[in-house]
């Protein structure tokens, strides 16, 4: 665990388990009696709009990370769940207020990209969990400029990353794309 996976998130499993009079050791046991899957995923949804990536929160529950996607995807669903996770983030003192589907809005330099992708990858819309791609990569001079900057799933990105994804497979948010690149050429996302 780095230090604030060991910091806050042990916080929020400390405060989940107190909230619900239970030990640590029952939210991370394999038990699927209802009342604990419950207290899983207002652990994870909280967890989740804090900031925590699923495999952050995977290892502090020693679970698979797409058990983590799935209770998180379970838990927006339920009012409930939504309101008990925010009153753990106001307990933790880390409260956020998620955009109307529930997903975290970034905060600094990266806001405008998602903005202009919609918080959604620009190869196939997905939006539970995305990331920002250098188009042109920083270490060979790249920059933060929106125009050099590309919002896209982790599977993508690795794509991107590997040289495996054109710009022809890129959705543009609008005709007039701010992309170095047009659209329809063939130049590969380094």
């Amino acid at each position: 665990m780095n230090e604030k996976e060991g910091g806050s998130l042990a916080t929020l499993v400390g405060l989940t388990a107190q909230k619900y009079s239970i030990t640590i050791g029952a939210l991370r046991a394999r038990s699927r009696v209802q009342n604990t899957v419950f207290q899983r995923r207002v652990f994870c949804l909280a967890a989740h709009l804090a900031g925590y990536s699923y495999s952050q929160i995977s290892r502090v529950l020693n679970k698979d990370h797409t058990t983590i996607i799935h209770s998180v995807r379970e838990a927006r669903k339920n009012e409930h769940i939504r309101s008990e996770a925010y009153e753990l983030l106001e307990a933790l003192g880390n409260a956020v207020i998620p955009d109307k589907k529930w997903a975290l809005r970034p905060n600094g330099k990266y806001t405008r990209i998602y903005e202009k992708y919609e918080g959604k990858c620009a190869v196939c819309s997905f939006d539970e969990v995305v990331e920002v791609h250098h188009i042109i990569p920083q270490r060979v001079g790249g920059t933060d400029d929106p125009e050099n900057l590309i919002l896209l799933c982790p599977n993508h990105h690795a794509m991107a990353d590997r040289g495996m994804l054109f710009m022809k497979d890129i959705n543009t948010p609008n005709s007039q794309s701010t992309c170095p690149h047009p659209p329809n050429s063939n130049n590969i996302i380094i």
